[in-house]
């Protein structure tokens, strides 16, 4: 709970400071900004190595129903990357860019569903 705290005051910090240099450097704003993400992101990577650790207990666990996990971390990833990414993209002023990697991921997103749903209709195809 601590490190979150830190790391949202710091980033608040970051925010004031590029503020400050926006109206006369905004190449350093925009720097400090992406780093400040960068650092954020890091600190994210941290947490989802804990997560991904868990989750592969839970599908030692599960036996063959945990197969779905794998797909439901890829389609996680993909959200916070393009996320990210997007984000990143459109503070630095290029919102079509930005449009476009949201549209990768939703696409990604779409095909990782496929082949839940796919398998889903093999499975009621074996019951009937």
């Amino acid at each position: 709970m601590e490190d979150i705290i830190k790391i949202s005051l710091l980033s608040m910090a970051g925010v004031l400071i590029a503020l400050n240099f926006k109206a006369e450097k905004p190449q350093f704003s925009l720097l400090l900004g992406m780093a400040m993400g960068i650092f954020v992101l890091g600190f994210c990577t941290d947490r989802m190595v804990r997560v991904m650790n868990a989750l592969e207990s839970l599908k030692e666990y599960l036996g063959a129903g945990g197969n779905f996990l794998g797909t439901l971390m890829r389609v996680l990833a993909v959200t916070y990357i393009c996320e990210f990414a997007s984000s990143t993209c459109r503070d630095a002023g290029y919102g079509v860019l930005a449009e476009q990697v949201e549209i990768l991921g939703k696409l990604t997103v779409m095909l990782s569903g496929l082949s839940v749903l796919f398998t889903v209709i093999d499975q009621i195809q074996t019951l009937i």
